[in-house]
């Protein structure tokens, strides 16, 4: 009886172990993104290697050569996909080295997605004081929060473009210390859906050095877990279909640009899916390249008058937001920073600019 049930767990925990396992690789390693469930395991990949834990220990107490080979089979998968994350997170791997001279001029970004309705910047005043950004790059930007902005920091960063601030939620704004010259709002013609307000995107010339002009592009694409309403969120019926095209659109955008570019904000496409793994190869990941650990930013333990909101965790599970640079720069040094009143962490980076122009 007792060998039966031994069997029986060995085998049901194989079996199992190997359906996920395969799950796993369908959505981790095929372009296969058609199918809800499958979009959801590959953003939460991370998470869905839990119950793998339960391997090594019915290894041990089985005594099980499939149970074992099926650990080492994980682990090195897990190790694939997560491994330099891990060993960042747990302080064993430090960033790539920087090879910037200390001469190249350079500018620090922060990006932050607010989680409108947010009318009140006077909570993030220590923190900017304190990093003092070049540029301050935000999403979910409403007209009570530009004019607060302006009142409380408008001195130290007279420079500013912001576009859809007279919606809910859609709109975005940049604030600069440094001049801002050309500016454009970003609609791509292509995915603009009558049924639904799209989020509005900008670009802008910063003037960040003499003869060193950069295009800032401030970044929100379409989250593929809200409902119709635009604000519930949904895991069951994830629909990226808008989300991808306006990436694509993004990415043809910046394509062709003379001018160093960086790009800023909530992508909505978790690290290392299938959204993140097909930004082009030329896009520089600001923490990807500087940053140590995973630098999740989503959903942020966050409060609201002391109270937690609805929908937190305890820690951060996804990286959504990104500072992504062209090849000519280069990332120096990127972090994120736990900031109230909003379900995102910022993203803040130091980017060393071309030595000459």
């Amino acid at each position: 009886m007792v060998s039966f049930l031994r069997r029986a767990i060995v085998t049901l925990t194989a079996l199992g172990s190997l359906a996920l396992l395969a799950a796993l690789a369908v959505a981790r390693l095929t372009p296969f993104t058609g199918w809800w469930p499958v979009e959801a395991l590959d953003t939460f990949a991370l998470y869905a290697f839990a119950p793998f834990l339960v391997l090594p220990v019915l290894a041990l107490l089985f005594w099980s050569r499939a149970l074992t080979i099926l650990t080492i089979i994980v682990l090195a998968f897990f190790g694939q996909q997560f491994g330099t994350q891990t060993l960042g997170a747990v302080g064993l791997l430090a960033p790539a080295a920087v090879t910037a001279q200390e001469s190249r001029p350079r500018v620090r970004i922060l990006t932050l997605n607010l989680h409108s309705p947010n009318s009140d910047p006077t909570q993030y005043v220590p923190l900017i004081r304190e990093l003092k950004p070049d540029v301050i790059m935000l999403q979910e930007v409403t007209a009570a929060f530009e004019r607060a902005f302006d009142r409380v920091l408008g001195n130290e960063y007279p420079y500013s473009v912001r576009a859809g601030t007279d919606t809910a939620h859609q709109g975005a704004g940049t604030w600069s210390r440094l001049p801002l010259a050309e500016r454009e709002v970003l609609r791509p013609t292509s995915v603009v859906d009558d049924d639904h307000e799209n989020n509005t995107m900008h670009r802008v010339r910063l003037l960040a050095a003499p003869g060193q002009d950069v295009w800032l592009y401030n970044v929100h694409l379409a989250n593929p877990a809200a409902g119709k309403e635009g604000r519930r969120m949904q895991i069951m019926g994830l629909d990226s279909s808008e989300r991808n095209d306006e990436l694509a659109w993004l990415i043809r955008e910046t394509a062709n640009l003379q001018r160093p570019y960086i790009l800023a904000g909530d992508f909505n496409s978790a690290a290392g899916s299938y959204p993140h793994r097909h930004f082009p190869t030329v896009w520089r990941d600001a923490f990807g390249e500087a940053g140590r650990g995973f630098g999740h930013t989503f959903p942020s333990p966050s409060t609201v008058g002391g109270r937690l909101r609805t929908f937190s965790a305890l820690l951060p599970m996804l990286r959504i937001d990104y500072v992504l640079t062209s090849p000519v720069l280069e990332p120096v040094r990127a972090w994120t920073e736990r900031v109230p009143g909003t379900d995102h962490m910022a993203v803040v980076a130091d980017v060393a600019l071309p030595a000459g122009q």
